[in-house]
C-alpha cells in the first residue's frame, strides 16, 4: 500500500472575504516529486503557508506524514522542511551561523551534507546575512531544507535567482539524492517551467486559487531561434505540429518519447529560448496571444 506523505482535502482560504483558496485537493505519496505552477498571485505560496500551518483555512482537511493538522506535535514538524524567499534571518549573522542555529533546530540536522553542499553551491562561510545576493540567499535556504533530514519538504521557488548551472545542480540534487536514494517526499513553486518539466512527477497548476493537476501526455517545446532553421528542420516527422510564434519563436509538439530527439534537433541551430511546456500551458499562461500575429 502506498504511503500519502501529504493530503488535501477541500482546503478554503478567504482574505478580507475574498477567497484566496478554493477547493484545493492534493495528495502526494512518499517519494513523489510535485510540482506547483502558475501566474503570480495565484495562490501557490499562499498554499505553501497553510501546509506549513503559517495560515490557518476556513475549511479543509490537511493530513501530513500520517498525522491531522490539529495533532501535530513540534517532534512531528521537525519531519517536515521549508524553505521560502520570505523566511528572513539576522542581518548580523554569517552563512556558517545560520547553519549552526539550524543544527541546533533540526533533530535530523546533517551536518556533513551541509557542508557537502556549501561547497558545491559555491557560497561563502563567512559572509554576513545583509551582504547575500537573491541568488545567494535561494542557495542558503536550499541548503538548510535539505540539510534538515526532513521526510517532506516544501520549496518555495527554490530556483529563484539561480542561474542556469546552479538551477541544474538543485535539479540533480532533488531527483538524485533526495528521491532516489533517501524516498523524501517534495512539493515545490517554480516558474521555471523547464525545470519543473526535468523534476517533477506531478505537476500542479495553480490559477486564482483553484488547483488542477496536468497530465503526463504529449508536449509542447517552445523555441526561439536567433536565425531561422533550415526547412529539414521543420519536416522532422517526430514534430506532429508547428505553430508560429512571432519572427523566430515555435510552439512544437511532440509525444513523450519524442521529446529528446526533437530537443537534440533544436539545440543544434543558435537559439535564444529552449524549454519545454506541458500540453496546454500555453493556453493558460497565454504565452502566445500577444506574439503571434499571424492568426
Amino acid at each position: 500500500m502506498d504511503e500519502k506523505t501529504l493530503v488535501l482535502e477541500n482546503i478554503h482560504l478567504k482574505k478580507r472575504g475574498k477567497p484566496v483558496l478554493e477547493k484545493v485537493n492534493m495528495e502526494l505519496k512518499r517519494g513523489e516529486i510535485g510540482g506547483l505552477i502558475g501566474p503570480n498571485g495565484a495562490g501557490k505560496t499562499t498554499l505553501l503557508k497553510v501546509i506549513m500551518n503559517l495560515l490557518t483555512p476556513d475549511k479543509g482537511r490537511i493530513n501530513i506524514l500520517g498525522k491531522e493538522m490539529g495533532e501535530m506535535t513540534p517532534r512531528d514538524w521537525k519531519k517536515v522542511s521549508f524553505a521560502s524567499e520570505e523566511i528572513n534571518y539576522y542581518p548580523q549573522m554569517t552563512v556558517e551561523g545560520i547553519l549552526e542555529f539550524n543544527g541546533r533546530l533540526f533533530g535530523n540536522w546533517d551536518r556533513e551534507k551541509a557542508q557537502k553542499m556549501l561547497k558545491e553551491l559555491e557560497l561563502p562561510r563567512k559572509i554576513k546575512m545583509r551582504e547575500l545576493s537573491r541568488g545567494m540567499k535561494s542557495k542558503l535556504d536550499f541548503i538548510v531544507a535539505l540539510a534538515g533530514g526532513g521526510d517532506l519538504l516544501i520549496l518555495d521557488e527554490p530556483l529563484s535567482g539561480l542561474d542556469y548551472n546552479y538551477r541544474l545542480q538543485v535539479v540533480r540534487k532533488l531527483v538524485g539524492e533526495l528521491v532516489s536514494r533517501e524516498g523524501r517526499t517534495v512539493l515545490f513553486s517554480s516558474h521555471f517551467l523547464g525545470e519543473v518539466d526535468r523534476i517533477a512527477e506531478r505537476v500542479f497548476f495553480m490559477d486564482r486559487g483553484k488547483l488542477q493537476e496536468f497530465g503526463r501526455g504529449g508536449k509542447i517545446i517552445r523555441v526561439v531561434f536567433q536565425e531561422k532553421p533550415p526547412a529539414k528542420f521543420f519536416a522532422l516527422e517526430e514534430i506532429e505540429e508547428i505553430k508560429e510564434q512571432g519572427e523566430l519563436g515555435y510552439l512544437l509538439s511532440v509525444q513523450e518519447e519524442n521529446v529528446s530527439r526533437v530537443w537534440e534537433e533544436c539545440g543544434k541551430y543558435p537559439h535564444y529560448v529552449l524549454e519545454i511546456y506541458y500540453r496546454g500551458i500555453e493556453d493558460l499562461f497565454k504565452v502566445n496571444t500577444r506574439e503571434d500575429k499571424n492568426d
